[in-house]
């Protein structure tokens, strides 16, 4: 299923990033791994916004695009 807000994909490629990064967690419980997960969580952290603000982007152009320039508190978000 297209959204309708990431028709290229753009949001859906930065959160599958997020999810492969996510997957690079150690569950050793030494200090390294405390490191190196902080340094993944930080990381993934980042992929998602990305892939948040592309959300919001294509759902501006959107609203754009279909005269709704001010959404009603009804319209699909």
């Amino acid at each position: 299923m297209v959204d309708q807000h990431d028709p290229c994909g753009v949001a859906a490629a930065w959160q599958q990033a997020a999810d492969k990064v996510r997957e690079l967690r150690c569950d050793d419980g030494d200090a390294d791994a405390a490191g190196w997960n902080g340094v993944i969580d930080r990381a993934v952290g980042l992929l998602e916004q990305e892939a948040s603000d592309a959300r919001a982007m294509g759902r501006m152009a959107y609203l754009l695009i279909v005269g709704n320039v001010t959404p009603s508190a009804d319209s699909p978000r």
